[in-house]
Formats: structure tokens, sequence, C-alpha cells
């Protein structure tokens, strides 16, 4: 009788460690998935940084001569923005002082980064990233 009361208290053990194991691996999974969402969504938005900073870069460099549109400048922060749907990157171009040499350039993109998670770990599904450069024309 009393090895068998042993075994039923054993098993009960058992069965309480089964629950803590899956309610312990379930906030694992979750601050996992958090962790992959957090890494994504820097890896989006230093790859809209430096897209941005290639377009001041290519506008910067041209002369008054030859300025840049915000048409080539829109293109050459799309084909820098590797890995991202360059469709979705939106890109405006400002000369607020004219193409002039020492006038400034400003050039800001932005980027909706979809959510893998969404619902799961927040519940918005989109958010949208921004960046933004300015540099002094040196040509």
């Amino acid at each position: 009788m009393r090895i068998h009361t042993a075994k039923g208290a054993r098993q009960g053990r058992r069965g309480a460690a089964m629950v803590e194991f899956a309610l312990v691996f379930l906030l694992f999974l979750v601050i996992i998935a958090g962790l992959v969402e957090i890494g994504r969504g820097v890896w989006a938005f230093t790859t809209i940084a430096h897209a941005t900073r290639q377009g001041v870069r290519f506008a910067q460099t041209r002369g008054p001569g030859n300025p840049a549109t915000a048409d080539q400048v829109r293109d050459a922060v799309r084909n820098a923005a590797i890995g991202l749907n360059p469709n979705l990157v939106t890109v405006t171009t400002s000369w607020p002082l004219g193409f002039t040499r020492g006038g400034l350039v400003t050039v800001r993109a932005t980027y909706p980064f979809d959510l893998v998670t969404s619902g799961f770990v927040i519940r918005q599904s989109t958010i949208t990233l921004a960046a933004s450069t300015r540099a002094i024309i040196a040509n």
C-alpha cells in the first residue's frame, strides 16, 4: 500500500512539472519571437538610414551644372535599400536654398515594416520606419 501511495505522489509531481514546463516554454517562445521582431526592425531601420545617406551622397556630389533630380535621388535610395521591397520605400528630396554650392539637400525615406508576429506579441501589424539625412552640397 505504501509503494502505491509513493508512486501516485510521484506521478502528481511529474504532472505539475509538465504544466510548469508548458507555461515557462510558452513565455520563452514569446520572448524569442519578440527578440526576432526587434532584430528585424532594427535591421530594416538601419537599412533605410543607410539608403538615405546614399541618396544624400548621390545628390551632394552632383554639381550645379548637372544637378540631381528628385527621381534620380529616389532611385539611388531604393537601390541602396537592399533586402527591402523598393516599391514600398517612399522618398522625398528637398533643396531648401536651391541647388547651389553650400546649399542643403535633405532626403527623407519611409518604409512600412510588416510585423510577422502581429496579433501574437503586439496588436499592431505595421510600423512606419522613417529616416532623414541632410548634407551640404559640395560641388
